[in-house]
């Protein structure tokens, strides 16, 4: 193995788990999470049978055989290391963090459902920059993306328009995890959608650039440096 798949797969292993402390954080928190990340906290709590990154497993999973119907691309294949890999460490993380804050999450029990509004709050911040951090790596080292990227992409190739097809990829599938939220008897929809999933719709992106661009920029200078030097 030389050096170059050495970095890749330091990389691909270092940005999945970053990526899933971020979603288990924003989870934890109670303050509202992301649209795959809501919708297995649904199907979690409606079901009780999988944990939360069970459930992205399956979601990502029915993703990648639809790609793979539709697009007969097999490398689409290569994103499953990326879902048992992320669904994993996001059980891993949650579970770290249940531990931390005694809390169950299956029951509903978040740092916002117990009246940790403060330690939620800033829970929740940090996992957005983790899961900023996480995603401006994916994008420098050009590693492999999730199902779900891959799918925006694929919807985006049929409308000609990226920020559309991300829209309506999200927005479905919040409104699949808001359905059966309130046909979930003693759930409440608030439990994962909230304020803060606005935030990370409309934040997540500006700190992805963000950080991207510092990673860029950051390599370059260094590279000047060393080269004036």
């Amino acid at each position: 193995m030389n050096r170059k798949n050495i970095r890749f797969a330091f990389f691909q292993i270092l940005s999945l788990i970053l990526l899933a402390l971020g979603v288990a954080g924003v989870i934890i928190s109670g303050l509202g999470a992301g649209a795959v990340d809501a919708l297995a906290y649904f199907l979690m709590r409606s079901t009780k049978l999988l944990d939360v990154g069970n459930w992205t497993i399956i979601i990502n999973v029915s993703l990648v055989l639809f790609l793979l119907i539709t697009t007969r691309k097999l490398a689409v294949l290569f994103t499953l290391l990326v879902v048992f890999v992320m669904g994993e460490a996001i059980n891993i993380w949650i579970n770290s963090f249940e531990k931390i804050f005694n809390l169950v999450l299956k029951d509903g029990q978040t740092l916002f459902s117990t009246d940790r509004l403060l330690i939620a709050i800033i829970i929740a911040l940090v996992s957005l920059v983790v899961m900023a951090i996480s995603v401006a790596i994916m994008i420098k080292e050009k590693t492999v993306k999730s199902p779900y990227d891959e799918f925006a992409i694929f919807l985006a190739d049929k409308l000609n328009n990226y920020s559309l097809a991300k829209i309506l990829l999200d927005g479905t599938f919040m409104l699949v995890a808001f359905l059966i939220a309130i046909l979930t008897k003693g759930v409440n929809f608030t439990e994962q959608i909230n304020v803060f999933s606005l935030i990370i719709v409309f934040g997540l992106g500006p700190l992805i650039n963000l950080f991207t661009n510092l990673f860029t920029n950051g390599i370059k200078n260094k590279k000047q440096l060393v080269v004036s030097e």
